[in-house]
C-alpha cells in the first residue's frame, strides 16, 4: 500500500532518468495502480502479473539501481506473502532491501526489511524475523500492521512489542489488534 505514493514521488522527479525512463515510470506507476486494485480485490494472480510487467518495463528502461525497481519489487513480495509463496517473497524483497538501502526515502526500506520479517514469522523463524525488523533501529522502523494508516516511519521507542514472541511491532494497540488474526498463526513464547 505505502508503494503507489512512493511511486508517484519517484515519478515527478523523472527528469534524470530522460523520456525513455519517463515513459518506464508513466507505465510502471499506471500498472502499479493496476495491481494494487488487484490485490484489495483479492486477485492475487492478477496483481502478480502486473508487478512482473512493471518490473521488466523498469528494468529494461532504468539505471539498474533506481529506486522505482525497488518499489515494484516490494510490491510483488508483498503479493507473494498474501498467496503464501514465501520462497518467492523472499528472492523480491532482498533486492528490494538492498536497492532501498543506498535509494530512496529510508522509510521504504523498513517497509521492505518489515515484508521480510513476515516470511521469516511465517517459516516460524521468530528470531531472524525480530533481526531483520530491528535492523536500522531504534530510529527507522515501521509498524508491522500491513494496513496501518498512521505514521509510517516510527522509532522504536514509539513502538510496542507483542509480548508473548517479541519478534513483531505495532504503532498502537489497535494495530496489533487488526493483524493478530494474520499474526496469531505464527506467535509463540520466545
Amino acid at each position: 500500500m505505502f508503494d503507489a505514493l512512493s511511486d508517484l514521488n519517484v515519478f515527478t522527479s523523472i527528469t534524470a532518468v530522460g523520456s525513455g525512463g519517463a515513459d518506464a515510470l508513466s507505465e510502471g506507476l499506471s500498472c502499479n495502480q493496476e495491481a494494487l486494485r488487484l490485490t484489495d480485490l483479492g486477485d492475487y494472480i492478477g496483481a502478480e502479473r502486473q508487478h512482473k510487467r512493471v518490473i521488466q518495463v523498469k528494468e529494461s528502461s532504468l539505471p539498474k539501481y533506481h529506486t522505482s525497481i525497488g518499489i515494484s519489487y516490494n510490491g510483488l513480495g508483498e503479493v507473494y506473502i498474501l498467496m503464501n509463496r514465501l520462497d518467492n517473497a523472499e528472492h523480491y524483497l532482498l533486492p528490494a532491501i538492498e536497492l532501498r538501502k543506498t535509494n530512496g526515502p529510508i522509510m521504504d526500506l523498513a517497509i521492505s526489511r518489515d515484508n521480510l520479517g513476515k516470511v521469516y514469522e511465517m517459516r516460524g523463524d521468530l528470531a531472524k524475523a525480530r533481526e531483520i525488523r530491528l535492523q536500522d533501529a531504534p530510529n527507522n522502523m515501521c509498524c508491522s500492521n500491513y494496513t496501518c494508516t498512521g505514521i509510517m516511519q516510527v522509532p522504536l521507542s514509539r513502538l510496542s512489542r507483542c509480548g508473548k514472541c517479541k519478534s513483531i511491532f505495532y504503532c498502537s494497540q489497535k494495530c496489533q489488534s487488526v493483524d493478530w488474526k494474520r499474526h496469531k498463526k505464527y506467535c509463540r513464547q520466545q
